[in-house]
């Protein structure tokens, strides 16, 4: 998948302290960024939600590059733009930027689980598409709608459902609305996205791949796998005792076993949207 350089509004709110787990020593604060396309025969409505709601905002005129970037950035292990998504964006008159606050790692459920659901009722109101510019993802507009409906259900609190299923369901439903993977290179595979939910990214070198993934018959698809059960691991099994670094994991007993241990993010300025402060878990080695 080819990313393009963030030139998004970039977040601006420093931390000086460290993280409760391994982060870098300095560094911004996540921050959600959404774009939305919309026809402005609706802003007025979308504004006076905006105003309600009291978030940050721009409007800006339509722009002929965002057929080209919502492709650009289409979820590659599920993608689900169709034409009729082209279209839409294609028609569209208006963009909208709507913008988080800097967030904590304590707050992320709740921030992402916010931006999502205010995202989606955008899209119920008069915005025809949507993407993630922190994480560099985009869905059809049904795909976020379906995620959205995920994340009120899992939202619940009705006595006789499992807390366990319902923490389940809301990390879940997260991590496939913001968590762009795998992201490919000639040296590496990556994912992006995981620090709006706090917690580290994952990568793995494709040489790695071509080692422990020998006979895969297709070893992207199964870097997205290893990728998929690993976040969701660390995202819910191990949210409290969080995975230490050099420990091994595998998501099921065909798999080989892999070593992983942590490292800084590299690759993005740490003022970039796109920057994880807390860091990667890199599969390094397969496990003997």
């Amino acid at each position: 998948m080819v990313r393009k350089e963030n030139d998004a509004i970039s977040s601006s709110t420093e931390v000086k302290s460290a993280a409760a787990m391994q982060s870098s020593k300095n560094y911004y604060l996540p921050k959600i960024v959404l774009c939305l396309l919309g026809d402005l025969d609706s802003k007025t409505e979308l504004e006076e939600m905006l105003n309600e709601a009291n978030v940050d905002y721009e409007f800006g005129e339509r722009d002929a590059r965002m057929e080209e970037s919502f492709k650009g950035v289409e979820f590659g292990t599920r993608p689900s733009l169709k034409r009729e998504d082209f279209d839409a964006i294609s028609d569209h008159s208006l963009v909208l930027y709507i913008l988080s606050n800097g967030y904590p790692k304590a707050s992320a459920f709740q921030a992402s689980a916010w931006f999502l659901l205010f995202g989606c009722k955008l899209l119920e109101t008069g915005a025809v598409a949507m993407k993630c510019e922190s994480s560099g993802i985009s869905h059809s507009r049904l795909r976020w709608l379906t995620l959205s409906e995920a994340c009120k259900r899992h939202s619940s609190t009705q006595p006789e459902r499992e807390i366990g299923e319902v923490v389940a369901g809301l990390y879940t439903a997260l991590f496939e609305a913001y968590v762009q993977y795998p992201i490919g290179s000639a040296k590496d595979y990556w994912s992006c996205g995981m620090h709006l939910l706090g917690q580290p990214d994952v990568i793995i070198a494709t040489e790695l791949v071509k080692k422990a993934l020998a006979d895969s018959d297709s070893p992207v698809a199964d870097v997205a796998y290893l990728f998929n059960a690993f976040c969701l691991y660390i995202l819910g099994e191990s949210s409290e005792s969080h995975f230490e670094s050099g420990g091994t994991f595998h998501p099921d007993s065909e798999f080989p076993s892999l070593k992983v241990v942590w490292e800084e993010c590299e690759g993005y300025p740490h003022d970039d949207l796109y920057f994880n402060p807390y860091g990667r878990w890199r599969f390094s080695s397969i496990s003997d």
